[in-house]
Formats: C-alpha cells, sequence, structure tokens
C-alpha cells in the first residue's frame, strides 16, 4: 500500500453473548508509512467486557466503559503513518 486515506471510520466494540474480557490491540491497523492518513475516526465500546486498547496503531483509546450504560466514543482527529 502507497496511499491510504481514511475519513469518518469508527470501530463498534459489542461483545455479547460470552463472559470473557476481550481487549483488542487497535480497531485498525495500517502501515506506518507517510501516505498513510486517518481523518475523524473512532472508536466506541457499546456492550461487553473489554474493549480497544487504541483506535489506529497504537493511537488513541483506550475504548472501554467504567460505567455501565456510558458510550463515550475515543476521538482520533488526525493520524499519518
Amino acid at each position: 500500500m502507497k496511499t491510504f486515506n481514511g475519513y469518518g471510520m469508527g470501530s463498534y466494540v459489542v461483545f455479547i453473548n460470552t463472559s470473557a474480557t476481550l481487549h483488542v490491540t487497535e480497531a485498525f491497523q495500517a502501515p506506518q508509512v507517510p501516505g498513510v492518513k486517518f481523518s475523524d475516526t473512532f472508536g466506541v465500546r457499546i456492550s461487553g467486557s473489554g474493549g480497544l486498547d487504541s483506535v489506529v496503531n497504537g493511537t488513541g483509546g483506550p475504548v472501554t466503559s467504567t460505567s455501565p450504560g456510558i458510550v463515550t466514543p475515543v476521538d482520533v482527529a488526525s493520524y499519518t503513518g
């Protein structure tokens, strides 16, 4: 991949029908090169135990919920590889 522009991309964590606590390292993983860019990318945990450790390549996050029933997105306004 030489270039990529991701705009308004989102990752929703919905871990249902499991009692396990699940953590995903990152919602989006991309090559770390100058031509890769993300704008207004976010992650949000909807339900279940666990969440995302980061949104893009270790940037943004973690995306978890310490208050059941409250959904708070984690936004990465800009990321360049």
